[in-house]
């Protein structure tokens, strides 16, 4: 049987560490971090500090060094992209995404030694509440008309599908093959042979190319594949094709607070492999899946989440993962 002390991911995650308040546990604290200290420093010659590095989609430039969350002269100041600003990053870094109320249409992977942090020193991803999207938008050219008020749209590649209208997701019907295209109501799309269809009313002479729509184009928002202590805080993510957030394999130590994961293609959050994740004041909603998927070895403990999947489920796993939910494990059906 596997031990909690080896998975959790609360052990060390900093604001979790189990702490005596005591002065002679902060004293033995303090001499085991300066021993520590000593001995980074004896065995490297050297430092590593932790920085801060911003991002900002408005006023940054990713011709800039990300090291000022305002530009100043030619190299100072925040890159307009996350992606950009993990290529300086390091291990132990914190990257300030600004929030403009301006989505940041890109996915995040964070990966290796350069994206993880130590155990009191995470790496991490904070904001207060910055949208990453994968939506985009369809151009107008790409609606074929069908038949008399059905249009056809072909996404470049196969999967979940996922049609909105102003930000919102619009109702889907599910299309089956021998029932056609005829009972597909005014307003609403369903998916067939890797296209959508959507029908418009006759009267209006409104066409599909005439609305403004968007659809889920990227696949996963924020990958985490082989990471340690890693903290993402105060994100929005939103409209992928799979996943909000997905841990992919060995990762450890992953803790993700104030995150709202919504309407994606399959799930809010998935975990597998041998990740395991923390959450903390989460809120996974509208995702037209399960609201959790976890699979393999993934485990998973909740603190004070909120998971709304409608009628789907609200964790969808197999059985050798873990699940914790405000301390109490919750047996998988085998």
């Amino acid at each position: 049987m596997r031990s909690t002390r080896t998975r959790n991911p609360w052990l060390t995650v900093s604001g979790f560490v189990s702490v005596q308040s005591t002065r002679s546990g902060q004293i033995r604290r303090r001499l085991a971090f300066a021993f520590a200290a000593a001995l980074l420093w004896c065995s490297t010659g050297n430092v590593v500090w932790a920085r801060d590095l911003y991002v900002d989609n408005v006023l940054g430039q990713d011709n800039l060094n990300g090291s000022a969350a305002m530009p100043s002269g030619v190299t100072i100041g925040p890159t307009r992209s996350i992606r950009r600003a993990l290529q300086y990053a390091d291990g132990g870094d914190t990257i300030h995404i600004a929030n403009r109320g301006v989505p940041y249409y890109e996915t995040v992977t964070l990966q290796g030694s350069l994206n993880s942090g130590f155990p009191g020193t995470p790496f991490r991803l904070v904001s207060d509440g910055a949208v990453i999207s994968g939506a985009r938008c369809v151009p107008p050219t790409a609606w074929i008309e069908r038949s008399p008020g059905v249009w056809k749209f072909t996404p470049d590649g196969k999967g979940r599908y996922l049609l909105l209208q102003g930000g919102q997701p619009l109702p889907e019907l599910p299309l089956n093959e021998g029932d056609g295209l005829t009972g597909l109501p005014i307003g609403q799309w369903g998916s067939l042979r890797g296209s959508i269809y959507f029908r418009t009313s006759l009267d209006t002479h409104v066409g599909a190319p005439d609305m403004p729509f968007e659809f889920a184009y990227d696949q996963t928002g924020i990958t985490l594949i082989d990471v340690k202590d890693v903290e993402i805080r105060g994100l929005v993510v939103r409209h992928f094709r799979y996943d909000g957030v997905h841990a992919h394999d060995r990762v450890e130590r992953a803790f993700l607070e104030n995150v709202k994961l919504e309407t994606n293609g399959r799930s809010g959050l998935a975990v597998s492999g041998t990740a395991s994740i923390g959450l903390t004041n989460v809120e996974i909603t509208g995702n037209r899946g399960a609201g959790v998927t976890l699979r393999e070895h993934g485990w998973l403990e909740t603190r004070s989440t909120r998971i709304d999947a409608g009628t789907n489920p609200l964790f969808d796993r197999s059985a050798d993962t873990t699940l914790f939910i405000d301390d109490a494990l919750m047996e998988a059906n085998r």
